[in-house]
């Protein structure tokens, strides 16, 4: 069974931008508003390693690093366009009483 972590409430995550918090394994992750929840992926553009709280932007379901230009699908983590090549990683998470909460 796996275990759940509370990442900070909903309502702390900003509308354009994320928030940075780490996993209980050390992982630093990224927090995002996708329509009325939450995505949390790695905090680090798989091109340079750019902090994603820092240097992304969001339009829709794309999340774009500015550095470079690259854009990641926010429900998959595809990478679209750019020099990435290599996608984002989505972790597994959900809304529970208004908290985002991660599961490993």
């Amino acid at each position: 069974m796996s275990e759940q972590h509370i990442l900070c409430a909903l309502e702390e995550v900003p509308a354009e931008g994320g928030i940075r918090r780490t996993l209980a394994d050390g992982t630093v992750v990224a927090i995002f508003r996708l329509g009325a929840g939450a995505v949390v992926t790695d905090d680090a553009c798989t091109h340079n390693g750019a902090p994603l709280t820092e240097y992304g932007d969001i339009v829709g379901d794309v999340l774009e690093c500015v550095w470079h230009g690259c854009q990641f699908d926010l429900k998959s983590g595809q990478a679209l366009d750019g020099p990435c090549e290599v996608s984002l990683r989505i972790h597994a998470s959900s809304i529970r009483d208004g908290k985002v909460v991660a599961s490993d």
